[in-house]
């Protein structure tokens, strides 16, 4: 695709000059003549927000982000990404249909105990007929002991939203709070580490407790040493936590413009490290190689998506790899100006921003991705290719 659109590039801009700082291998793009809409097209200092103890922790959250199992490496089947969640007392979407679905009954438990911050993350199969998942996540609270009666109670909460269940042995770790329902095709299992406590919960197609035992002792197997490898961080020093290094939340397409359709949460604005970024990745288990092969090391998120790789060649392969199809996606043009750009149209809605079109495009050592959720009632959005324009600009300005 890259090869055709950087013909078609030629054939349109004939022998003009075009202004620029084009790197080799970089077609050059003349950035006064791109459509950015209404978008903004330049580079904004910025940073996470941190104006209230609700984003405070979410900072927190986001780094621990990095440490959490994803549901994948217990289950190669579920690598379909259903949303990954920071979450915080008072997020208001912690409880609802629309974020992270967590059970109300968890709430008063989760307040009482003084939750400081946590993350969750959920994959599936894919397979409605024969539907298998997997939410992972690890919840931090003050102490030892709050962690401890946390589990106690979100495990005694389980039973007033399941009242069938039934108590359900891993084996190896009889601390465990486990519990299984529905004829054995849901569990759910709760265990205190320290201030964390890990909680997962298991849909299988099929009623079969010893395979939701097998899956709460994977989940244990590989969560609890890397816990045990996570230091919190003193609640006085979360905002000496570095929150933009080397500036590159001001490379990314900020939010602030009318133009936007996207439903940005803010827990999810910021920069993370490449493993904690995995959890948001449509395809994770293969990205985690492409991350270590193209030296990823940032990844800030806000409107688009900002991928720090180690060179040109790196941000290349970086992005066919998030443009690569799957099953049911459709490649679309690429955005007018930029030959270099690979965009994609989703065969269903991408979390967590709900996008079903996306573009990536490349600058340095750089590459952005943007998306869009099309038009009411369907059809590609022409202000995706805005807002590529929009992130291709405000990378290439970024450099000078």
């Amino acid at each position: 695709m890259r090869v055709w659109g950087t013909a078609l590039a030629l054939l349109i801009s004939g022998c003009a000059t075009v202004p620029g700082q084009a790197l080799p291998g970089m077609t050059p793009v003349d950035l006064a003549r791109l459509n950015i809409g209404a978008f903004e097209a330049k580079p904004v200092d910025q940073a996470p927000a941190a104006e209230d103890k609700l984003s405070v922790f979410q900072i927190e959250a986001r780094r621990m982000l990095g440490s959490l199992v994803a549901p994948f490496e217990v289950d190669g089947e579920l690598g379909e990404l259903m949303g990954t969640h920071v979450l915080a007392t008072g997020t208001a979407s912690m409880y609802s249909e629309l974020g992270a679905n967590l059970p109300p009954q968890f709430q008063p438990v989760l307040e009482r105990n003084f939750l400081i911050a946590g993350v969750l993350t959920t994959r599936s199969n894919g397979n409605a007929r024969t539907l298998k998942g997997l939410a992972a996540g690890i919840l931090r609270f003050p102490s030892e002991a709050m962690a401890q009666t946390a589990a106690n109670e979100l495990d005694a909460a389980t039973g007033e939203f399941k009242p069938d269940r039934h108590g359900l042995a891993v084996p190896s770790y009889p601390q465990a709070r486990a519990s299984a329902a529905e004829a054995d095709r849901k569990g759910y299992v709760y265990a205190a580490r320290g201030p964390y406590v890990v909680l997962a919960m298991a849909t299988l197609p099929v009623s079969d407790p010893n395979t939701l035992a097998a899956q709460f002792k994977k989940t244990l197997d590989l969560q609890l040493p890397k816990l045990d490898k996570l230091t919190p961080t003193p609640v006085d020093d979360i905002l000496d936590l570095p929150t933009n290094p080397d500036a590159i939340m001001r490379r990314v397409l900020p939010t602030v413009t009318a133009a936007t359709d996207l439903d940005v949460p803010r827990e999810s604005v910021g920069v993370f490290e490449p493993a904690a970024h995995l959890h948001y990745e449509r395809d994770g288990f293969a990205l985690k190689q492409v991350f270590a092969d193209t030296g990823v090391d940032l990844v800030a998120r806000n409107a688009g998506i900002v991928y720090r790789t180690a060179d040109l060649a790196a941000a290349f392969k970086l992005q066919n790899a998030l443009t690569t199809l799957g099953p049911g996606d459709e490649p679309i043009a690429n955005p007018p100006g930029i030959a270099d750009g690979e965009c994609v149209k989703l065969d269903q809605s991408a979390p967590p921003s709900n996008v079903r079109y996306l573009c990536a495009v490349v600058y340095g050592r750089y590459v952005g991705v943007v998306g869009s959720r099309g038009k009411t009632g369907g059809g590609l959005d022409t202000t995706l290719y805005q807002r590529a324009a929009a992130q291709y600009s405000i990378l290439a300005k970024s450099e000078r």
